[in-house]
């Protein structure tokens, strides 16, 4: 396989892990909690309970986290490409959201 076809599998991994993400979180969004899912029964969304739904979510987030790493080291070129071509103050903003986000991800990951 070539660079390019990688590259696209792996958008495309992005792109559906994403729209998966979003289904599976609209289905814990929707469903019923506390005395209201006990009267309703036995209440499934795409055919799963709620605690499928978190776990089924759950792994497709930290499934997604290794797609996109992945996509970073493909297209780390690009990204040192349109850093270096950045004013100090657009750099110095990325590089803060970047450590920001890097750190939400491990409190996130850690308790």
């Amino acid at each position: 396989m070539g660079r390019s076809l990688i590259k696209t599998v792996v958008d495309l991994l992005l792109v559906f892990g994403l729209m998966a993400m979003f289904g599976t979180g609209y289905g814990m969004y929707i469903s019923p909690s506390g005395k209201f899912a006990r009267a309703a029964g036995q209440w499934t969304y795409l055919g799963m309970e709620k605690h499928t739904l978190k776990d089924v979510h759950t792994l497709l987030g930290f499934s997604m986290v290794v797609v996109a790493a992945v996509h970073l080291a493909l297209n780390w070129r690009p990204l040192l490409s349109l850093v270096k071509r950045m004013n100090n103050s657009t750099a110095i903003a990325v590089v803060i959201t970047f450590v920001i986000l890097l750190t939400g991800i491990s409190l996130y990951a850690f308790t």
